[in-house]
């Protein structure tokens, strides 16, 4: 085994370590987000079957699932933002 297969040797080796460690590292935001999107989902029983339920015939409980569907899609966007293809 010549020089240059040590090194390529170890710069696989110092690749998959530093692969492992980026798995296992937990990820920043996730507990925030999983707050809110657990908030979120909470709301989605309180405020139409709770909150909302003496406006019969109302567009209330129409706009709260129009406004939280859009929520929602925030929090999905805001959730996979930060996912990368690391290849």
């Amino acid at each position: 085994m010549d020089e240059t297969d040590k090194e390529h040797e170890q710069r696989e080796h110092e690749q998959h370590d530093h692969e492992r460690s980026l798995a296992q590292r937990p990820r920043r935001g996730f507990r925030p987000w999983l707050v809110v999107v657990a908030l979120s989902v909470a709301s989605a029983f309180i405020v139409p079957y709770l909150w909302l339920s003496p406006l019969v015939g109302s567009f209330a409980v129409y706009g709260f699932w129009t406004g939280f569907s859009l929520v929602v899609a925030g929090f999905i966007y805001w959730g996979v933002a930060s996912w990368r293809d690391d290849e």
